[in-house]
């Protein structure tokens, strides 16, 4: 037998003696005599019994013996051979479909879609002040709200209803942009003259403009009394609201009185109110508008996006991406919104509004939004094919 008892305290037994087993010692002499001539042998000649080859470095530890009368034969770089049977080949995996594909990048898009609602969620809530945000996918049509119909201060927004209004005329030939008018320097109501953002209110009275001149201080600078000589011609906020603003969406009133808690918890009441998902149907009507009929709105795009003011929705975006916007600012109030169109792999509108204690922080957290929703749609941008 191989397997020895134990031996206790490492001492040999005596139960195992030669003088009680004369056979066991011969035996073991023998044994004793065959190994020295085995290790004699060995070192002299010891491929005659026989030979370990080295490894080949450049096989594989695992090969295929091409001579063995048993089919293939598995061994170690020739060492201690093994004999096995074939090994069964294992089939490819099926290559998946293009329906297959899309399921699977679709319950992605899924999953990466309820986190992001939940970053951006998690994020406005930690803000302070008050926050409002529309987020609508103009390629897939998904949407994203966080109190989308709170009542906010509409600021200079408002500009992108009035001029895609005046556009609207234009195209339907009820109005011209190359129409002259003439500056009223009066205080408004009586006159033109409006005071905050532009450079019209200084100018001479009588100073004359084209209505496309006019829509584009408007946007580009946010020109007030710009808006005010472009809504003598067109109609007041009134006009604006009846023919272009309620038929699109009409969740807060912006000409009626309205009562809501502003940033510091106090009710207050008063016009000229919207919502984040009033202004961002706005700007999807105008990119409808412009899809439809590029000729007729491509000047209030272009003006859009060549504004005085990149911060905001911006400010989240890789330099050169495309964005048509409209921001609005009203300092006392602690207002900063921005909604926009945004031109990329998927165009997309957002919308975010803001009534907080810290301007720079308010501006900033609307780009840190945008930033989200951009790299959100970037997850699944095409990869460019290898050559």
């Amino acid at each position: 037998m191989n397997r020895k008892d134990p031996v206790p305290n490492g001492r040999p037994s005596s139960n195992h003696s030669s003088s009680k087993y004369p056979l066991v010692a011969l035996g073991a002499g023998i044994t004793a005599l065959c190994v020295l001539v085995l290790v004699v042998a060995m070192h002299f000649g010891g491929g005659v019994f026989f030979e370990r080859k080295a490894p080949d470095p450049g096989r594989s530890s695992i090969t295929t013996d091409s001579n063995a009368t048993t089919g293939s034969t598995i061994s170690d770089a020739g060492s201690f051979p093994t004999v096995s049977s074939t090994p069964t080949p294992i089939p490819p995996s099926p290559t998946p479909d293009a329906a297959q594909i899309e399921a699977l990048t679709a319950d992605l898009r899924e999953v990466e879609f309820a986190l992001l609602y939940q970053e951006i969620t998690e994020f406005l809530d930690a803000q302070t002040g008050r926050y409002s945000l529309y987020y609508i996918n103009l390629s897939n049509g998904e949407t994203i709200a966080y109190k989308e119909t709170e009542k906010m201060v509409a600021a200079s927004t408002i500009k992108l209803p009035v001029n895609t209004y005046l556009y609207q005329l234009v195209a339907a030939g009820e109005v011209s942009l190359d129409e002259i008018r003439t500056y009223d320097s009066r205080k408004y109501p009586t006159g033109d003259r409006h005071g905050g953002y532009g450079i019209i209110q200084d100018a001479a009275n009588g100073t004359e403009y084209t209505l496309e001149e006019l829509s584009k201080l408007s946007i580009r600078t946010s020109d007030n009394t710009a808006t005010r000589m472009i809504l003598r011609r067109i109609g007041d906020y009134d006009v604006v609201y009846d023919h272009f603003m309620e038929p699109i969406s009409s969740v807060v009133d912006y000409c009626a009185y309205v009562t809501y808690r502003d940033k510091n918890g106090i009710s207050k009441t008063a016009n000229h109110r919207t919502s984040a998902i009033d202004m961002a149907l706005y700007m999807v009507e105008l990119y409808r508008l412009y899809s439809e009929s590029p000729a007729d709105y491509e000047g209030l795009i272009h003006d859009l996006c060549n504004t005085d003011y990149p911060w905001g929705i911006s400010q989240g975006l890789p330099e050169g991406t495309n964005i048509a916007h409209k921001i609005g600012v009203i300092k006392a109030l602690g207002v900063n919104n921005d909604v926009a169109i945004v031109f990329g792999q998927e165009d997309f509108v957002l919308c975010v509004m803001s009534e907080t204690f810290d301007e720079a922080k308010a501006r900033a957290n609307i780009g840190e939004v945008s930033r989200m929703v951009y790299d959100y749609i970037q997850c699944f941008a095409p990869t460019a094919s290898a050559d």
